[in-house]
């Protein structure tokens, strides 16, 4: 096995092949070359429902903007999308939009493409959640921002439950159980000249039930 990764580049097409164990006489080769891959594709959904609402763009809205902006690379909306998003795939520390910056999925649910710039990281993060006034978390109606943060990936997830998941299995299942089988479900990303293009495997388990809540997005938008 090749052990010295001191010189890796993330960005590298070849990388290093590392092997394991043999199955029937076969190697077995793990390099870190595939290509853009998330681990967050249902939060797909998450976003659907909530760009329907605009519940995040009511949070923003309470919140004053002083920084100088020709220097902002980060708006709050985005921010705040970036954060929600995260506590609904459960990742509810803030140290995780560190882990978390460079994932396609979320990058698309926080308004940035694929290949665009990281999304904000640990520090930027918290400068706003200990930002806000007392007035401004008045107008938001609650006592401490990360908990009304926290609640609002919930209330979110409560209305996917009802409206995209309405007849399926997943009405009724715990935010633990969607969130397992269908916010953490790994696709392969391309960004291409006129689109993005996300692709499931052939053989998801839960085709069917995506298939027909992708339909429902569909028919939000084409209502709107």
């Amino acid at each position: 096995m090749h052990r010295d990764n001191k010189n890796l580049n993330t960005n590298d097409t070849t990388g290093q092949i590392f092997s394991i164990s043999p199955i029937k006489n076969k190697p077995i080769e793990v390099s870190f070359t595939a290509p853009d891959l998330s681990s967050q594709s249902g939060l797909m959904f998450f976003n659907e429902y909530e760009q329907r609402h605009g519940f995040i763009g009511k949070i923003t809205d309470c919140i004053n903007d002083t920084r100088h902006q020709p220097f902002v690379q980060h708006s709050y909306n985005e921010m705040l999308r970036q954060r929600i998003c995260q506590i609904a795939a459960g990742y509810q520390d803030s140290d995780d939009c560190d882990l978390l910056r460079d994932d396609s999925v979320l990058k698309m649910c926080a308004g940035r493409l694929p290949d665009d710039k990281a999304l904000s990281s640990q520090p930027t993060m918290s400068r706003l959640e200990n930002k806000l006034t007392d007035r401004e978390l008045y107008k938001i109606d609650e006592t401490f921002l990360d908990e009304f943060i926290r609640s609002a990936a919930y209330v979110i997830f409560l209305g996917l439950k009802e409206k995209i998941f309405a007849g399926s299995m997943f009405e009724t299942a715990s935010i633990m159980t969607i969130r397992e089988k269908i916010m953490l479900t790994a696709v392969h990303i391309r960004v291409l000249k006129t689109k993005v293009k996300i692709e499931f495997p052939a053989n998801h388990p839960y085709r069917a039930l995506l298939e027909e809540a992708f339909t429902k997005c569909a028919h939000w938008r084409a209502a709107a």
